[in-house]
């Protein structure tokens, strides 16, 4: 039996990131493109870039829980996205060169905020900071991802929450665009129905002249007259 649309009666059973501190790993790390954005007045086009948190521990439901966060893709030593790092690496700032997918599947203390809007509550991420010594980091259930929209990876887009791929797709400087879809590709015509066209269309097999067939006329003696110039 073929699966049909019903829609789902939004029931509030969602369930999102718990409040407060925890320990959590970061299982995606997405570099977006860059974006207008406006802060105290002031429009400006920064690159941006989004994290996702996977707390230890899981929901009601035994399921994993997570929280994203978007920011500027700085490394400024203000910047969240250094903090970020240094709560990563144990508070140690990487070496020159550090490629930084190498942050993905690392541990740190992430403090989450719930915030409510309308009918709705949200999971803010607030504060990220490193483990405790001697505390491992939580071990992530899906397959970490880093995405890079300059060098974009089919594979790793799908893999993005619904929020960073749409950034991705509005990014201002983006090489990237989603496909169009291919277009239909015409069906051949049935066999039988090209060999009745190239019979039709075949010439008539040759056969040579009969002892009387027709033979045209010699020339005159002395070669053809022209009275035409020749179109050179």
């Amino acid at each position: 039996m073929k699966r049909t649309f019903t829609k789902t009666e939004d029931t509030n059973d969602f369930q999102i990131a718990h409040e407060g501190p925890g320990a959590a790993v970061l299982t995606v790390l997405a570099f977006l493109g860059r974006h207008e954005r406006t802060w105290q007045g002031e429009t400006k086009i920064q690159e941006l870039l989004g994290l996702t948190w996977e707390q230890a521990e899981p929901g009601t439901d035994g399921r994993s829980l997570s929280v994203t966060e978007v920011q500027t893709a700085s490394l400024h030593p203000k910047s969240k996205f250094y903090s970020r790092i240094l709560a990563l690496t144990g508070g140690r700032e990487p070496p020159a060169g550090f490629q930084l997918d190498g942050l993905l599947g690392r541990g740190a203390v992430v403090t989450v905020a719930h915030v409510e809007k309308g009918d709705r509550t949200y999971a803010n991420v607030i504060a990220v900071g490193p483990l405790p010594r001697g505390m491992a980091a939580p071990i992530p259930s899906v397959t970490p991802t880093f995405y890079d929209i300059d060098e974009h990876d089919p594979a790793a887009y799908d893999a993005l929450p619904a929020r960073f791929k749409k950034l991705v797709e509005t990014a201002e400087s983006a090489d990237y665009r989603p496909a169009p879809p291919a277009p239909p590709r015409p069906a051949p015509p049935p066999a039988a129905a090209w060999q009745g066209s190239h019979q039709a269309q075949a010439p008539a097999a040759w056969s040579p002249p009969g002892p009387h067939a027709a033979r045209p006329p010699a020339p005159p003696a002395g070669g053809p007259d022209f009275d035409d110039p020749i179109p050179f």
